[in-house]
């Protein structure tokens, strides 16, 4: 297996691990309870907020992971156009 592969799959391994137990505590709690949740730190004026800032780090993860796949097939596309090139 391809180095770069192997470390891009075990980065973008704990997004879809935050989104799966964000899916397993809906199906659990249900919406209502998540929400107050991740939303305790917002109206919490001691809190810190660290769980927004998780959630919104973990949607970010999520969303660059779509977009590795485009960005993979850009780059091989350059690569056989100059490969010739050389």
């Amino acid at each position: 297996m391809n180095a770069a592969l192997y470390f891009r799959c075990l980065v973008l391994l704990p997004p879809i691990a935050v989104f799966g137990l964000l899916i397993d505590s809906l199906a659990n709690f249900g919406l209502w309870e998540v929400f107050k949740t991740l939303a305790a730190p917002l109206y919490d004026p001691l809190g810190k907020g660290i769980w927004v800032v998780l959630l919104l780090l973990g949607l970010l993860g999520l969303g660059g992971a779509g977009f590795i796949p485009s960005l993979d097939s850009i780059a091989l596309r350059i690569y056989c156009v100059v490969r010739p090139l050389r």
